[in-house]
């Protein structure tokens, strides 16, 4: 019995930490992406909220959405599509609870998300 040995491309140039260059307008796109993230940062770091529901449980969802940002952004530049697009319905989510919670929700039902993280949104 005879083995054939099928001949692959040759992966010993190909390292995992540097994926393929992107396209230019992609490329283009990520590094605006990439310095909202600083920008965001650099003036987010220090801001108090303050400890009433009212505004902490909006603040920090709204905290999430931007950490979502900046992994989405990391996912993409290193050719990660398909988990950077499951962080983005966490975002929008995380984003849509915020702002009914902050905009639209009644303290009974504020609190009912605090208590049971349970969120009735017929939308």
């Amino acid at each position: 019995m005879s083995v054939m040995v099928h001949q692959c491309t040759n992966w010993t140039n190909v390292s995992l930490n540097q994926p393929p260059p992107l396209r230019e307008d992609v490329a283009a796109v990520l590094d605006k992406a990439q310095q909202l993230v600083h920008w965001i940062a650099e003036r987010q770091d220090g801001i108090e909220i303050t400890e009433d529901n009212a505004s902490r449980v909006p603040g920090t969802l709204l905290d999430i959405c931007l950490e979502h940002h900046a992994g989405i952004v990391h996912l993409v530049t290193g050719r990660m599509s398909g988990s950077a697009f499951t962080l983005i319905r966490a975002q929008f989510e995380a984003l849509v609870r915020a702002l009914w919670l902050h905009l639209c929700a009644t303290p009974e039902e504020l609190q009912t998300f605090v208590d049971k993280d349970d969120l009735r949104l017929n939308i």
